[in-house]
């Protein structure tokens, strides 16, 4: 309905993209990125655990084997304090998604 009233008012494409198709996508954007950043805290920390000798991910697969439960329980909140400081940057920079929930 809104692209047909911003036709008729004689948009250019270009227009019609920057005023409406963009301002549209942004909440699904931006969702998208706060799902994404908490995923790529795990994706990363699996990869490093897979085939990595050096980062935290190693950190924590060396003080298993070790039995180290200081060093494996510092890594793994420092794990959890990245993925939810990436969740909470990418839900600051989206304050219309606080008021939808």
């Amino acid at each position: 309905m809104m692209f047909k009233a911003l036709f008729l008012q004689r948009m250019s494409r270009l227009q019609i993209f920057r005023f409406l198709r963009i301002p549209a996508s942004l909440p699904y954007t931006f969702a998208a990125a706060k799902t994404s950043s908490t995923i790529a805290v795990v994706g990363t920390i699996v990869a490093e655990l897979s085939g990595s000798d050096k980062g935290i991910g190693h950190i924590l697969q060396i003080s298993v084997c070790r039995l180290e439960t200081t060093i494996m329980f510092s890594a793994i909140l420092f794990i959890a304090a990245f993925g939810i400081l990436f969740y909470l940057i990418s839900r600051r920079s989206s304050p219309w998604l606080r008021l939808a929930l």
